[in-house]
């Protein structure tokens, strides 16, 4: 595995690249790349299991999950003797040991549910609320329908999104509905499953601008079977997809002629969720264990739960219709956090926009309770692709709103939900290193941080004090990794009244003596004093000394602090930043409320 090695060429090579993932090559001829390495199970045993005489005594299975505040809950297919589904709610600290509620949060009450039940569930979150996608079925019909609820526990019905026996190839029934994370194009997508006229089970796609009224993409199966492999019988949506800037990635459940259930992954066009850019030839899991083997239906493994987990994801299956597994894999997007906050205090960013030059930028903005006015911080994002900022934004932003602070995201130019106004940072210095080495690679790194993202951060903080709520002359910057690098070029450029500088540099510095010299100018110029933090087992803690001496020499206010190890690699100690802050917390809003609040 790529994180396992951890000298200084390779984790300056790493950064380059924006991620560390597998590559493959395929169809378009262009590089795609998995978030996830190979697949183990995480427990030998199922997790969930049948229990009891009523509601869930014949099978719990086929499950999804989502994290709620602080916690990752499950919802999962529960079936009685009498085959009525319902959906059973269980939650989980670990992600392995889950504690289960006595009752159904979702039976079926509809007459398209009538007999049959609620089944086969997935989860996606927009704003504050959730986006339930299931099968409703009444022993007659099985159809695709939609509920939303804000807690998880009360659910309302929004109906059938897609009719069974109607569509422009579909002649039987619809299920299994993944709902994109973003919006594409102005558009939400969602990737379905449909019966073609030879009653195979092929993945269909649709798009919506309410996530209520759905039209169907193509005029055939998106993803279709494919005669001689693993999925010839069914191909079938698995969790909701990851959006990543690379391509849309889809797990999706295959059968073949025999109904073996095995997984496959998909990778889309993240511009186009029509184009298929990759498909995997053979299945990366597959039913191995007794219990996947016999149940309701044999030879099954059906993933429908998907959730990242500090440095792995974790993948939430049936096992042959009767049980609930978990497998995992390791995390390979090295610039990204995960998907676990430090903290469970949880508050709800608003996404707002604001300009920079001529580009409209998005940002996520999360604020104390009260009407203020509050002092804020910038807070600038790291390397990390697609959305997966968004994961850091959401588990730092309600710390420094518990404490009294307006916390500030903006998503610079080609990275979150400002993809679409530049070129992936990423993918430029990626294209640099191939065309001219590391040299030139770090070049273009220097070069696109001290000008467009630069740029992009000074944006947000003209914006940012114009807002009634903050005070102008309380405002701080901070940021983790490539964004502690912005955090000390904007700490020189700004009148911010603190910095906060956690791991800035810390994969490129010993490959990159061009950035060493940018960052130690800026530093010895810097008009804000800076907190320098790192976890003991980040990359290279140079950064930080080098930095805070050169501050010293110039009779600038520092403070420098190296916490002990966390987690187990050196990836994990590197986003230390992002979800150490039961650690750090401290530390930071001292030195914080210290320069700031006088």
């Amino acid at each position: 595995m790529i994180r396992a090695k951890t000298s200084a060429t390779l984790a300056f090579a790493v950064a380059l690249s924006g991620a560390a993932a597998l590559a493959f090559t395929q169809r378009t001829g262009q590089s795609v790349r998995l978030p996830f390495g190979s697949w183990t199970r995480a427990s030998d045993a199922p997790i969930i299991s049948p229990q009891g005489t009523t509601w869930e005594s014949a099978g719990t299975f086929n499950p999804a999950v989502v994290l709620h505040n602080g916690k990752i809950v499950m919802l999962y297919r529960a079936q009685d003797a009498a085959g009525t589904s319902r959906l059973g709610y269980a939650e989980s600290k670990d992600g392995i040991h889950f504690t289960r509620r006595p009752k159904p949060v979702l039976a079926p009450e509809a007459d398209y549910e009538k007999d049959g039940g609620v089944e086969d569930p997935r989860l996606q979150k927009f704003g504050d609320t959730y986006y339930l996608t299931y099968t409703g079925y009444n022993k007659k019909d099985a159809q695709l329908c939609l509920a939303t609820s804000r807690d998880l526990t009360h659910w309302e019905r929004k109906g059938v999104l897609l009719p069974a026996y109607k569509g422009k190839w579909n002649q039987g029934w619809t299920k299994s509905g993944a709902i994109v994370p973003e919006k594409i194009d102005s558009k939400y997508w969602m990737y379905w499953l449909g019966t073609a006229a030879d009653k195979t089970d092929q993945m269909g796609l649709s798009y919506s601008t309410d996530l209520i009224h759905w039209t169907e993409a193509t005029e055939t199966p998106v993803l279709p079977k494919r005669p001689g492999k693993f999925d010839s019988r069914v191909v079938e949506p698995g969790p909701p997809p990851i959006l990543t800037s690379r391509g849309i990635v889809l797990i999706y459940n295959g059968a073949a002629d025999n109904l073996v259930y095995r997984t496959g992954v998909a990778v889309f066009d993240s511009h186009d969720p029509r184009k298929v850019l990759y498909r995997s030839d053979t299945p990366i899991f597959a039913p191995e264990k007794e219990w996947e083997k016999v149940g309701q239906v044999p030879n099954v493994v059906f993933v429908e739960g998907m959730i990242r987990q500090n440095s792995r994801w974790l993948f939430y299956y049936g096992g042959a219709d009767k049980y609930v597994g978990v497998a995992e894999a390791q995390d390979l997007q090295d610039s990204g956090p995960s998907a676990t906050p430090s903290q469970s205090h949880s508050l709800d960013g608003e996404v707002v926009t604001f300009p920079s030059g001529g580009l409209t930028l998005h940002g996520v903005l999360y604020r104390p309770d009260g009407v203020g006015p509050f002092p804020a911080v910038v807070y600038n994002h790291g390397s990390a692709p697609g959305m997966l900022s968004k994961q850091a934004f959401d588990a730092l932003g309600p710390v420094f709103a518990k404490n009294g602070w307006v916390f500030f995201g903006p998503y610079r130019r080609g990275q979150g939900l400002s993809a679409s106004a530049g070129k992936f940072i990423g993918d430029e210095i990626a294209a640099a290193t191939k065309a001219g080495g590391l040299t030139a690679g770090a070049s273009t790194m220097v070069r696109l941080l001290e000008t467009d993202h630069l740029n992009d951060q000074l944006a947000a903080l003209t914006w940012l004090r114009t807002q009634k709520f903050v005070k102008p002359d309380q405002i701080a910057v901070a940021g983790n990794s490539f964004g502690g690098i912005e955090t000390v070029l904007g700490a020189e450029h700004a009148s911010y009244c603190g910095a906060v500088d956690s791991a800035g540099g810390a994969q490129s510095w010993a490959q990159a003596p061009e950035l060493q010299s940018l960052m130690t100018r800026s530093v010895r110029r810097s008009q804000a004093p800076i907190f320098f933090f790192q976890a003991e087992n980040d990359y290279d803690l140079s950064p930080s000394r080098v930095l805070t001496n050169a501050m010293r020499d110039a009779g600038k206010e520092f403070a420098l602090k190296i916490y002990p190890l966390f987690g187990t690699s050196v990836q994990d100690g590197h986003t230390f930043g992002y979800f150490g802050s039961s650690v750090w917390s401290d530390d930071v809003f001292r030195f914080l409320n210290k320069h700031c609040q006088r």
